[in-house]
């Protein structure tokens, strides 16, 4: 039987991990076999070594790497992520968490005005999960969360301008997609407790 993928999207700051891990446990203390998964990226890691080439900085890549360049790489890392790693999880039947996922790599490359001519054919590569729960926070508020983080240091693709693009491009999106829209202003479990019980309405019906 084929197993049910979800995913995890939202701007930076908005909790995508710390939420990956949460459901994650959560999703097996209710008895499910789950997994978390995350997209890895191995050709964009040269992208970043190329924008550490030109300015001293792995994230200061946009517009030094142009646009449309970068995403259709991100996306073919994407597409192959997939199908490596999640696509045989899910015929195991196993239920997936994908930390990020297709409406996240869709609204980055909407957000920085990249050419869809051939980053869209390669999206569409990828089936969009049963459910992706898209933490909703203002970029002022993720903002002061990412720059609170001690593990990991605030990077240049992080302003608040452009996360105030990307959460756009999410909300633009999530419309026509299979989207559930969570205040990600809300207490860390509040905001567990409702993904779980989204996740569980659909894997014990």
């Amino acid at each position: 039987m084929e197993g049910n993928l979800f995913s995890l999207a939202g701007i930076d700051g908005s909790g995508k991990s710390t939420q990956v891990h949460l459901v994650t446990q959560a999703l097996r203390d209710e008895g499910l076999d789950v997994v978390s998964a995350k997209t890895e990226l191995w050709a964009t890691d040269t992208v970043f070594e190329l924008a550490r080439s030109l300015t001293g900085d792995p994230h200061d890549y946009h517009p030094h790497v142009p646009a449309t360049l970068r995403e259709f790489v991100v996306a073919c890392d994407v597409a192959t992520s997939y199908r490596r790693h999640i696509a045989p999880l899910l015929a195991a039947g196993r239920t997936v968490i994908w930390d990020r996922g297709p409406l996240c790599y869709r609204a980055y490359a909407r957000a920085y005005e990249a050419d869809p001519e051939w980053i869209t054919p390669v999206h569409d590569m990828v089936p969009w999960p049963v459910r992706t729960f898209l933490l909703e926070l203002d970029a002022d508020t993720a903002w002061l969360r990412v720059l609170s983080r001690s593990e990991k240091p605030s990077q240049t693709d992080e302003a608040p301008e452009f996360l105030r693009s990307v959460r756009r491009a999410y909300l633009e999106i999530a419309q026509h997609a299979p989207v559930t829209v969570i205040d990600a202003s809300a207490s860390t479990t509040a905001v567990t407790d409702r993904i779980v019980a989204g996740i569980l309405a659909v894997v014990t019906t």
